[in-house]
């Protein structure tokens, strides 16, 4: 039998959701990050309060 085009096809797609994920991933960490040292950087008195009033 011949190769099997879907089967490279869902290969192929499996391995582009897989670095998507990755890649979202690495955001969401660089994000909370980002976060945390922000939360860090103000006055202890101001922690509860989110700056701009809503969550990024």
């Amino acid at each position: 039998m011949g190769s099997r085009p879907w089967l490279v096809l869902m290969v192929l797609m499996a391995v582009a959701i897989g670095t998507q994920l990755v890649r979202e991933n690495r955001m969401l960490k660089h994000r909370l990050l980002l976060q945390q040292q922000f939360i860090k950087a103000l006055p202890q008195r101001e922690c509860p309060k989110v700056p701009s009033g809503k969550l990024i």
